[in-house]
């Protein structure tokens, strides 16, 4: 039954990049824990919390929308750790995904698997668009054809989640709010040139990139 296939492919799609999400997300996790910052809250996903835990000083969630994530840090001792802590601690989620992304090709390359993987994968998204006039494949199209990737064979599933991570770290070095590298620019602006920006104007834009 095609339906039932769909439905599987998009859990298997979903559960993929929501795995691209926490690896990011632990970067900055992880690399604030280093600097001894704590972590109000960790959540996969956005909106109201279907399941949540506190684990030490962290509220741990998993929300209703699984098309993000974030991490909530404390934001006075933010302020109050050095420029270049609080830039590392921006980018770690970035590295996370090129390290991860590397790590599986790497692995893939040293099997001798990387030609084979990336036809088929090719092939794979020719055939997601067979029934479609577009070349560009919207984010259900691209939750689907990981969640298909994944029934074709499980290589070609992390092959494809290595893309994705490669694919949110690049996006993420864009210097828009929404980004990690708008905030990088904005927290360098403000450092040096002793300026703040409103936060209104941060929501707005923030608000239209994410609607696009």
């Amino acid at each position: 039954n095609s339906t039932i296939k769909t439905i599987l492919y998009t859990i298997g799609g979903l559960a993929g990049i929501n795995f691209i999400i926490f690896i990011h997300e632990m970067g900055h996790f992880l690399c604030a824990k280093l600097f001894n910052v704590p972590a109000l809250s960790f959540s996969l996903g956005f909106g109201p919390p279907l399941y949540e835990f506190s684990w030490g000083k962290t509220i741990f969630k998993l929300s209703l929308l699984p098309f993000g994530g974030y991490v909530e840090l404390d934001p006075t001792i933010v302020s109050e750790i050095p420029y270049l802590s609080q830039i590392l601690i921006l980018l770690a989620g970035i590295v996370f995904n090129l390290l991860f992304a590397a790590t599986i090709w790497f692995y893939y390359y040293s099997q001798n698997q990387l030609s084979f993987l990336r036809n088929t994968l090719a092939s794979t998204a020719e055939d997601s668009l067979a029934n479609s006039h577009n070349t560009i494949m919207g984010p259900i199209g691209i939750i689907a054809m990981t969640g298909k990737c994944l029934a074709i064979n499980p290589q070609l599933y992390w092959f494809i989640l290595a893309i994705l991570s490669l694919n949110v770290a690049l996006f993420n070095i864009i210097p828009l709010p929404f980004f990690d590298g708008g905030k990088v620019l904005i927290l360098t602006l403000e450092t040096f040139m002793g300026i703040t920006i409103p936060a209104t104007l941060l929501w707005i834009i923030s608000t239209v990139m994410l609607a696009l």
